[in-house]
């Protein structure tokens, strides 16, 4: 298979919005169904089968930081994450912050997360409290390894929870997940409290699943992490309590 053919239909599917349908790739290169399907599986997991309602198409998964908005993943994961995934915990008013939008503002390594999740808890002490901020490690297929979880640990500093989300193998089980440093992930994950949440598709909350639940932090300096993490035009997402978001 051509480089260039992935090149062309990386392009193409950018200029659609990330995903088109199958029937319209044929069509726009003039491809065989059997053509796409290769180029498919020699993608090197950067481009995912997706559907329209029962239309089979093609979806970009990009590993790339900083561009408002966000590929594919990152847009799938923040959606998730506010609405079905954040029901599914028992969360209310769950609003899931785009750290792209700070771009280059940025102190040292590994000082910004893939996105921070405003929530509340079911039952609250006060509608004055501020929203508890989870910090999430985003990594595109291929990318999750023992550094992620330091990764996140760092960039979370200062949130209540931090999370990894990566993408787990189909052939994977409840046994354990088919990575050969599965076992040393996990271990750290445990010393460092971070929590890992695979998925099959990150569009999809059905195929969540969490690996180990995080702890909450008790380092950091909450208003530290809102000006590191978050930009200005999105930090009173954090530091408001509901009550006053309501009246907003």
């Amino acid at each position: 298979m051509r480089v260039s053919d992935l090149r062309r239909l990386k392009r193409y599917l950018k200029e659609q919005g990330g995903k088109a349908a199958c029937t319209a790739i044929v069509k726009e290169f003039g491809w065989s169904d059997d053509k796409l399907a290769r180029l498919i599986d020699d993608s090197d997991s950067c481009l995912k089968r997706a559907h329209y309602g029962r239309i089979p198409g093609i979806a970009l998964i990009g590993s790339e930081r900083g561009q408002r908005g966000g590929v594919p993943l990152y847009r799938d994961v923040r959606r998730v994450l506010a609405t079905t995934w954040a029901r599914n915990q028992g969360w209310q008013s769950a609003i899931a912050i785009d750290t792209a939008l700070n771009g280059k503002a940025r102190t040292g390594v590994w000082s910004r997360p893939d996105c921070v999740l405003a929530w509340y808890p079911a039952r609250r002490r006060s509608l004055d409290e501020p929203p508890t901020l989870s910090s999430y490690e985003i990594e595109a297929p291929g990318k999750f390894d023992l550094r992620s979880v330091y990764e996140a640990h760092a960039h979370g500093f200062g949130a209540d929870f931090s999370w990894v989300v990566f993408f787990r193998p189909t052939a994977s089980s409840k046994a354990g997940l088919p990575h050969p440093d599965w076992s040393r992930i996990t271990a750290a994950a445990k010393t460092c409290g971070i929590g890992l949440l695979s998925v099959t598709n990150s569009g999809n909350a059905a195929t969540w699943q969490i690996e180990r639940a995080a702890d909450r932090r008790a380092d950091g300096d909450r208003e530290e992490f809102v000006r590191r993490a978050l930009p200005a035009s999105e930090r009173y997402k954090a530091n408001y309590s509901l009550e006053v978001m309501r009246q907003a």
